[in-house]
């Protein structure tokens, strides 16, 4: 189910409250299968994945589009499509997904019922020259609560911009 940006966020702020975080286990069988789903795809290369170590995020899988000139509603379509049909859980997901000039993202949440647990993360496909910043340590939920985030430069340069475009935050 795609949702804003911000009612995304407030659902994994609830399903934190009520489920278990992914096991390691479950989690890095999930960074395995986001590792496959995006390199098996003919639109993207160089892919990057890492654990945050925070709920709200735990994957954050970075790529690039082979070819720069890919329109932006392809690359949309096609990690929706892999999100849809290879990663997400099958009992519940939800995704929100921001796009600017240079990356465009893919958050998401899914839950397993069975065992009450849950992940998150975000795909971030960055188009264009790499951002050249240092990280921000900081995710601002709807409420204007910091919360601490290890995000890598290419995704904080991303989030900055896209903030500066929003005029939020």
């Amino acid at each position: 189910m795609q949702l804003d940006p911000a009612a995304l966020e407030q659902l994994k702020e609830r399903v934190a409250a009520e489920y278990q975080e992914s096991t390691i286990g479950d989690l890095e069988a999930m960074i395995a299968d986001c590792r496959r789903a995006v390199e098996a795809s003919s639109l993207f290369a160089s892919v990057a994945i890492r654990k945050t170590g925070t709920p709200v995020h735990q994957i954050e899988v970075e790529c690039q589009p082979r070819d720069p000139a890919t329109p932006p509603e392809t690359i949309t379509i096609e990690i929706t499509r892999i999100w849809l049909e290879q990663l997400a859980y099958d009992d519940f997901e939800a995704h929100a997904i921001t796009s600017s000039d240079h990356a465009i993202v893919l958050d998401f949440l899914t839950v397993a019922r069975g065992p009450r647990i849950f992940a998150t993360g975000m795909i971030v496909v960055v188009r264009g020259d790499r951002c050249q910043v240092s990280g921000i340590r900081r995710w601002f939920r709807t409420d204007q609560t910091p919360v601490t985030c290890h995000l890598s430069p290419r995704t904080a340069c991303f989030l900055r911009q896209l903030r500066n475009q929003l005029n939020v935050w």
